[in-house]
């Protein structure tokens, strides 16, 4: 299992940097609702910047983007809509 980095509590620090990526994001985006701060600010900027480039970092170190553009992607296995299994 990729991001074995362990933590107090048995948390994988893969998981809290990810959290941490994902609440910067959600940060500029609380400001930007409440009109503190706009998408011409920096700040705002340099927030989503920083927690788009660790969510990125994260999901190639844990490999998870390679199996959700495979499954797409896959010319063997027909599209179906979701609740339909296989032989239905």
């Amino acid at each position: 299992m990729p991001g074995k980095i362990v933590v107090l509590g048995g948390v994988y620090m893969v998981q809290v940097i990810s959290v941490l990526g994902a609440l910067a994001i959600l940060v500029a985006y609380a400001a930007n609702q409440f009109r503190l701060i706009g998408p011409s600010y920096l700040f705002y900027t340099l927030l989503n910047l920083l927690g788009a480039e660790v969510l990125t970092v994260i999901a190639v170190i844990e490999r998870q983007g390679v199996p959700i553009a495979r499954k797409g992607l896959d010319p063997g296995e027909p599209c179906r809509p979701s609740g339909v299994r296989k032989g239905q």
